[in-house]
């Protein structure tokens, strides 16, 4: 993936069918593999399933256009991704858009969930021969054949959209639910799936005004449009086949998402970005304000000293960063007030002064890591040292892209935990942040402390933790496991000493040849030990 602050907002496309240890990120990506460095907008747009309707990311790029001509004062971030329901949605947006970062997510509901089935039954269907059958039955199988050529689960599609919804909004992130449209080029609903179209589109009008979010409704739009612009020579006008859509349908559909992310966006409040984070020496902070009322240009004052920041008494924020240095930790208060719109926001952060950790020296280097791979089936990662492994090698970096071709790797597919060991190149003193992205769980230790704890089974997401360290060679540990399903693993970084947030380098990742991990399990006690160990029972009475 690539840097786009300034080139398109953020998006995850995914169709619906049937917290940080030690520091946040500003976003992870649920597609690892890429070399994208996300970049922090003032708002993240998640739109879900609209893109795989389209077919081409050229939706993505007129619904850019579209929402800067409506919101021009805002930096938007999009992504496009394929993920299964709405429940699966949540569960990712929620693990990668960090609370205090503005996001709001666009569920596309029911779109290419009205296709599914529908064909496949039909092709299944095989004539039978006739028989007699009484009134009542016939009338029974009427009524089968109708529900199995609309295949409509309304209880099934209601309950995930709210699901997702009330996830997504529980984490304090924004909802838009847009309704489906067609799937033909029709004026009227005549098709089962035009019907089940309809039907989902009524459902996600009720859930949405129920949980109180904004409804984009589509379908009648999308009708009218087709009164007014018939087929000619035979292409298709709004449905292009295959669930793909023309580009007067993402005309359409990105002009109605567009207002409606603009309004929705015009009514929420002002956030200051800030946050705790050690600092060695000094730190120099920045006070993003996230601008999301139009014409917003507040005024921001702060203080240090841990005291609630007055317009009259706290200083008043100029742009340029905030220096931070002194005492074993400083209290950072900050108050922003917008006089056009008669708002306020204020926040705190704690920088606290710690001592960075010494590197080492080998007597012998060569890039790259120690690798050892258990077979199991865990809901969370285990000790492994406590087993022997069944393959162990060297591998160029904690990473699953290229190793899954490993031929270790790729007997066993799933079911099996990875443990990368050696040591980190630490070019410069300063604190950095570490991330693993992955699915399922990871962690990292460096020095043999826990950096970032990313356990536990899930999807691709991130999560990350902060350490200060002085230059040099610094032990470090990345274990993973996989379940079954998505898989992934990555290793990021960043730093004030100048590092961009980005993966680590090969060339970061070293190990001892002269001496390999040992993979080896300790050896059990021996009896005479356990004996010893063990504390005499009291006298009995």
């Amino acid at each position: 993936m690539l840097s786009i602050r300034t080139i398109i907002p953020l998006v995850l496309l995914v169709p619906l069918a049937a917290a940080l240890p030690a520091a946040d990120n500003p976003l992870g990506t649920a597609m690892a593999g890429g070399d994208q460095l996300w970049e922090r907008g003032d708002l993240i747009v998640v739109l879900h399933d609209a893109g795989e309707q389209a077919g081409v990311p050229h939706y993505i790029w007129r619904l850019r256009d579209q929402v800067g001509r409506v919101r021009p004062e805002l930096e938007l971030v999009f992504q496009s991704e394929w993920s299964g329901d709405a429940r699966g949605l949540a569960s990712q947006v929620t693990g990668q858009v960090i609370p205090r970062q503005p996001a709001l997510v666009v569920i596309a509901a029911g779109q290419a969930a009205a296709l599914v089935g529908v064909e496949e039954k039909k092709a299944e269907a095989k004539p039978e021969e006739k028989k007699e059958a009484k009134p009542d039955e016939k009338k029974e199988e009427k009524k089968e054949e109708k529900k199995v050529d609309t295949g409509l689960d309304p209880a099934g599609f209601a309950a995930q959209l709210k699901e997702s919804i009330d996830k997504l909004k529980e984490a304090g992130i924004e909802v838009v639910v847009l309704g489906p449209s067609v799937v033909s080029d029709a004026t009227e609903a005549k098709t089962p799936a035009d019907e089940k179209v309809e039907a989902f589109a009524r459902l996600a009008g009720e859930v949405a005004r129920a949980a109180e979010v904004p409804f984009v409704d589509l379908r009648a739009p999308c009708l009218d449009y087709l009164k007014t612009h018939p087929a000619e020579g035979g292409k298709p006008v709004l449905y292009a086949g295959e669930r793909r859509y023309t580009a007067a349908w993402m005309e359409l559909a990105g002009t109605l998402l567009a207002k409606a992310i603009g309004e929705r966006m015009a009514a929420l409040p002002m956030r200051i970005d800030i946050q705790d984070q050690p600092f060695i020496e000094r730190a120099q902070i920045e006070i993003p304000l996230r601008r999301l009322r139009k014409g917003a240009k507040p005024d921001i004052y702060y203080t240090l000293d841990g005291k609630e920041p007055t317009v009259k008494t706290a200083r008043k924020y100029d742009g340029k960063p905030v220096v931070i240095a002194g005492g074993a930790s400083v209290t950072l208060r900050v108050l922003a007030v917008d006089a056009v719109h008669n708002s306020t926001a204020s926040a705190k952060a704690v920088f606290t002064k710690v001592k960075a950790r010494p590197g080492e020296a080998l007597p012998r280097r060569e890039l790259g890591l120690d690798w050892a791979l258990w077979q199991g089936s865990w809901p969370q990662l285990p000790e492994f040292s406590a087993s022997k492994p069944v393959a162990t090698g060297t591998w160029h970096a904690p990473e699953l892209a290229a190793f899954r071709e490993n031929p270790a790797y790729a007997a066993l597919s799933e079911k099996l935990g990875l443990r990368f060991a050696g040591w980190i190149d630490i070019p410069q003193e300063g604190v950095y942040t570490f991330e693993t992205t992955s699915d399922d769980g990871s962690r990292m230790w460096i020095d043999d402390e826990l950096v970032v704890d990313n356990d536990g089974g899930h999807g691709m997401r991130f999560r990350s933790g902060r350490v200060a360290l002085r230059e040099g060679l610094h032990k470090v540990r990345v274990d993973y496991f996989q379940g079954s399903g998505g898989l992934g693993l990555e290793v990021w970084w960043s730093s004030e000493a100048g590092i961009r947030r980005s993966k680590v380098p090969d060339n970061a990742w070293v190990r001892n040849p002269a001496k390999p991990h040992d993979w080896n399990p300790p050896p059990p006690k021996k009896e005479k030990d356990a004996k010893e160990s063990k504390k005499p029972e009291p006298a009995k009475k």
